[in-house]
Order: C-alpha cells, then sequence, then structure tokens
C-alpha cells in the first residue's frame, strides 16, 4: 500500500512537471519606473528614429501582494488587495503577429532591449477614479468598448503586461486593453497553488469587472480568459449579474474561453446555465492535441473543457487542434486573425473563414481551414 502511494505521488509530481513545460511559462521581471500617466498620450506609439519600438498603454488590476523594489513597483506571487493602474509594454519593429519577442543566450542575447524583444517598460498605480477616467480616455475615439484579458497558470504579472500588450498590437484593438493578474506563483510545481489563487481571486474579479461595467460609460466588453484563468471569469461573470445585476451583465457582450482548463462537467451542469445572458456570444478555441490539458486531466482526474468539441447551446466551439501548443490563442497567427474577426469586425463564426462541420442535427462547430 506504501509503494502503491509513493508511486501515485511521484506520478503527480511528474505531471505537474511536465504541464509546467506545455502550459505558458514565467519570464524575469523587468525594472519599472513610474510612466507618465497624461490621458492626452497615445496608445499606441508607433516607432520613430529615437524611439525604434512601438509603445502600447495597457491597464491592468492585480491581487498580487507589492514586493519590496527599491525606485521600482513589483507584484509577487503572494495574495494581496486589488490595486489598478497601467503599463507600458515595447514592441519591436520586426516583431510578428503571435510572437513575444524575448532574449535568448542561443542569440547570445542576455539583458532586454525594447528595439529587439516586447519589454514592460513601465508602470504606475492610479486610484479607482484616476483608472476610470484613463480608460474611458482611450475609449471616446473608438466605440466605447474595451478587451479585458485573463491569464492562465504558471505567468507572472510581468508576463500577463507582456501578453496584453502583444494581444492589443496584433489586434490593432483601438480601445482600452486591460489585464486581471491574478497570483499565480510562475512555476511548474505551483499548479495546486494556482488552483487555489484563481478559485480566491473571483470577488476581486468581480470587482475590477464592476468598474467597466457598472463605474464607466463602456457600451461592450470583450472578455477574454486563457486556460486556468477561464475557471475565474466564468465564476466571475456567473455572479456578476447576482451581484450588480443584470444591466451590467450585459455589457460583456464577447466571451472567449481559450483553452479553457475547466472541468467539462462541471460547466455544462453548474456554470453554463448560469453565464447565459442577453447579447453576450459565447466562444470557446479547444483542440484534441492539447498536450497540457491532457496532462491536467491526468491531474485532475476529468475531462477538461479546451480538449474537445461539445454539443452546447448558445456557444461557439473552434477546433484549432492545427494550431501548436497550449497558448495557441495569442501566439499563432491563423488564431490572432479569427480573433479580429470576431472582435473587430463582429462576425459571428459562420461568417468568418472556417470550415464548418456538423456536430449533430442540430448543432455545428468550426474549425480553422488548413493554411
Amino acid at each position: 500500500m506504501m509503494r502503491c502511494w509513493g508511486s501515485t505521488v511521484i506520478w503527480r509530481l511528474l505531471a505537474v512537471l511536465w504541464m509546467g513545460g506545455a502550459l505558458v511559462g514565467c519570464a524575469g521581471s523587468a525594472d519599472v519606473a513610474p510612466p507618465d500617466t497624461s490621458p492626452s498620450e497615445l496608445t499606441v506609439k508607433q516607432a520613430t528614429v529615437a524611439e525604434p519600438y512601438a509603445s502600447v498603454r495597457v491597464f491592468f488590476g492585480t491581487n498580487r501582494a507589492r514586493t519590496p523594489a527599491q525606485d521600482a513597483i513589483r507584484f509577487g506571487t503572494k495574495r494581496g488587495d486589488l490595486v489598478l493602474g497601467s503599463c507600458t509594454v515595447s514592441i519591436p519593429p520586426h516583431h510578428r503577429v503571435g510572437e513575444i519577442e524575448r532574449p535568448s543566450i542561443w542569440r547570445l542575447e542576455f539583458r532586454e532591449d525594447p528595439a529587439r524583444h516586447v519589454t514592460l517598460l513601465s508602470l504606475g498605480l492610479l486610484s479607482e477614479q484616476d483608472f476610470v477616467h484613463r480608460v474611458m480616455a482611450r475609449a471616446r475615439t473608438s466605440r466605447k468598448e474595451a478587451l479585458v484579458f485573463v491569464h492562465g497558470y504558471n505567468v507572472s504579472f510581468e508576463e500577463a503586461a507582456r501578453r496584453a500588450g502583444q494581444l492589443k498590437y496584433d489586434l490593432s484593438f483601438p480601445g482600452p486593453v486591460l489585464f486581471f493578474s491574478w497570483p499565480s506563483r510562475g512555476i511548474p510545481v505551483g499548479y495546486a497553488h494556482d488552483e487555489d489563487n484563481i478559485e480566491w481571486s473571483v470577488p476581486d474579479l468581480i470587482s475590477f469587472l464592476h468598474l467597466l461595467t457598472g463605474r464607466s460609460d463602456l457600451e461592450r466588453v470583450y472578455f477574454v480568459a486563457h486556460s486556468m484563468g477561464s475557471r475565474g471569469a466564468v465564476r466571475a461573470l456567473s455572479e456578476l449579474k447576482e451581484v450588480h445585476g443584470l444591466a451590467e451583465r450585459q455589457k460583456i457582450s464577447e466571451l472567449i474561453l481559450a483553452a479553457p482548463d475547466i472541468d467539462a462537467d462541471v460547466f455544462v451542469e453548474q456554470l453554463l446555465p448560469r453565464l447565459a445572458a442577453p447579447r453576450t456570444r459565447i466562444t470557446i478555441y479547444a483542440s484534441t492535441q492539447d498536450n497540457a490539458l491532457s496532462i491536467s486531466r491526468f491531474f485532475n482526474g476529468n475531462e477538461r473543457l479546451g480538449a474537445r468539441v461539445l454539443d452546447l447551446e448558445n456557444v461557439d466551439f473552434v477546433d484549432v487542434s492545427g494550431a501548436v501548443g497550449h497558448s495557441y490563442f495569442a501566439d499563432s497567427g491563423r488564431v490572432i486573425e479569427d480573433l479580429y474577426r470576431l472582435l473587430m469586425e463582429g462576425l459571428s463564426a459562420s461568417e468568418r473563414s472556417l470550415e464548418a462541420v456538423r456536430l449533430s442535427a442540430r448543432k455545428m462547430y468550426y474549425r480553422l481551414r488548413a493554411p
């Protein structure tokens, strides 16, 4: 009996280590300093001769505790109170859609260079009033819309900021892009810790969304959640209507779950009935070749929502099994293109450049066409 138990522990540990390699990794911290938070600053500043990279402004909410740092603001892996702010991310001139260019020892790159890498340049904190004001200042020149991103397991604050900046740039999103960063440990063996912390973060995520749906004049909020972050996203949305009313909930016009690491049965039986709301479209990107979700199933014992296509009413499934990896929603140029048509052009799955496949007598699903 003792030998069997020990073998199980070893296999679970190996699964977590393997999962860490398959999922989004943590990147090193970047030196940061308070930015110029002038509302008149351009959201995306193109590269110039003096500054050979584009600068992208994104907003954030985080319930990570701050860590001691001289002349800088840093967020660590422990739980803290919800704080708000904005940060600036560099996009190098030779950036490729779907990539987050980082230093590589194989190219003899040992330090970040904004002209060559996606880099967190600066960040600063904002009060709730200033936060809402600056978000709306970015939205007034667009369609009073915003995009909110929630990261998954094994992600640092800095990596979440870089991902948000890359999404804004690659999607050419004209309105404000925001991200919510919960206290992931940012290491492969932190899976169980991260599971606890995404559940703990749900009330703060509701409060963060309320700033956009109740305290601002935004008309539409597009909500994108990846992997384990999808657990917090769907629970927050299922409770937003109960806490703040239907009018706020209806401002979430798009819910996009990318590779959701959610128990499929829990989603279908418990969460989906509470998620349904008028004028909200739900899109799930899934892949049968997502190794990270296969490992998650081994670790958790149940099928994951993002690992296969399901026959669900009022949910569009997009099969991206041809895409590589677990972070395909932002790493794959083809998926980025589909996201662009969904968000920026407002096209349904049947109107986009996807292949329609009959799932049942009443339901179709969609998949990326072969390149």
